[in-house]
């Protein structure tokens, strides 16, 4: 990336899927790395994300925005309205499932963009809050949320069998 380069954050289309698939991949390699108890792609992994994000690109409950550096996809995001769970009193949430950025694009706010795209579309769509899951051991990660304003709620416990 060069200093002066231009990042044009946009609604991703099917042509940025693979890409993003790309993206995904090298995100589980990491936390896999980080934590072995993480989840392990499956041997089509990459294609079964694909698809799943070509299935958000258009859908009016999705948000699946990408990072353009130089002509390249150097980072995504994605996520989606959430409704409340019907014994409790409505209210729409949004949740984050993945934001990922390219190693070489790291540090230089790209992710920061792309949450900041991310944010305004679920303000858009009337949620509330918003969630998104961070890995314990990527401190990173849990440190770039923090500085965006997020922090902790709930905790997931883990027991292997």
């Amino acid at each position: 990336m060069s200093p002066k380069a231009d990042v044009i954050v946009r609604d991703a289309t099917e042509a940025d899927l693979d890409r993003v698939a790309e993206l995904w991949a090298e995100m589980i390699e990491l936390h896999h790395g980080l934590d072995e108890r993480f989840w392990r792609r499956k041997p089509n992994g990459d294609e079964i994300f694909r698809q799943w994000m070509a299935e958000a690109v258009g859908d009016e409950k999705c948000v699946l925005v990408v990072a353009e550096v130089d002509g390249a996809v150097a980072g995504f995001v994605h996520g989606s309205l959430v409704d409340a769970p019907p014994a409790v009193e409505d209210k729409i949430s949004g949740n984050i499932t993945d934001v990922s950025v390219g190693f070489d694009y790291r540090g230089k706010g790209i992710g920061k963009k792309l949450m900041a795209a991310a944010l305004e579309w679920f303000a858009a769509h009337e949620a509330e809050d918003i969630t998104l899951l961070a890995a314990v051991k990527n401190d990173c990660a849990v440190s770039f949320y923090e500085a965006l304003g997020f922090e902790p709620h709930t905790i997931t416990m883990w027991k292997s069998l």
